[in-house]
């Protein structure tokens, strides 16, 4: 499946790379991603970029501010050529339209701005590529002990795009640490712009209406799929005799 990147969340200004190609999962990366276990939102998406994204040609161009609508489209068009999908919320299945799943451009404000102050530092900010974000992901996993992430994907994304990197993780993973109640309106601020790209979907359920985000419910690829390619029963001979 060619994607155009400017059909992705940042409309194609965020990145050199033109198209991508997205193919189904094989069922070697759905097993080698099923088999970790996450402490953190940090491991799974970092695991996530690990077998889900870096055999796309041109990834580390990418925008990480398309990773989420790339992670969704990957998953759907693996599971199903349908213009439904099912997801299971607890043991209910709930059935939704493809097209009422949408993701938010990439905010003029995040574009605009320039520099902002954290700590009493000014900082330049940039969207970040899937490459800083995943290289910084693997430097949390590295320095901070099983057990005491106290980050999340979310902080991680933040401090990429005011410059983190190898060689100032220490210093950057000081600042963030110590930030007070003076900087808190601007770390949530960022949030929003950085982090808050895909939009609310409403299902319908037994149990009524439920509001998600949809990524939050595709956790299980193997059972994603399973749910949504029932077996194709025509490809299977059976013994006339027994």
């Amino acid at each position: 499946m060619i994607v155009l990147t400017s059909s992705l969340p940042s409309k194609g200004k965020l990145s050199d790379v033109k198209e991508i190609d997205l193919k189904p999962l094989t069922l070697k990366q759905i097993r080698q991603h099923s088999m970790h276990k996450y402490e953190s939102d940090i491991d799974k998406l970092a695991n996530d970029i690990e077998y889900l994204i870096r055999d796309i040609i041109g990834w580390k161009s990418l925008s990480a501010y398309d990773l989420s609508c790339i992670l969704f489209t990957r998953e759907y068009i693996s599971a199903t050529a349908k213009d439904t999908i099912t997801i299971t919320i607890g043991n209910e299945p709930y059935t939704l339209r493809i097209a009422d799943i949408t993701f938010k451009d990439v905010p003029d404000d995040l574009l605009k701005i320039n520099t902002v102050q954290l700590g009493g530092n000014n900082y330049i900010i940039k969207v970040p590529t899937i490459y800083e974000y995943y290289r910084n992901l693997k430097s949390v996993q590295s320095f901070l002990k099983s057990g005491n992430i106290w980050l999340t994907k979310n902080d991680i994304m933040i401090m990429t795009a005011l410059g983190m990197n190898e060689t100032n993780f220490k210093q950057f993973y000081e600042m963030y640490s110590n930030l007070s109640e003076n900087d808190l309106s601007m770390i949530n601020y960022l949030d929003l712009l950085l982090n808050d790209s895909t939009n609310d979907v409403t299902v319908k359920g037994n149990g009524g209406e439920t509001v998600v985000k949809i990524n939050n419910f595709i956790t299980d690829i193997f059972r994603f799929i399973i749910f949504n390619r029932p077996i194709l029963f025509d490809k299977i001979n059976y013994k006339q005799n027994i």
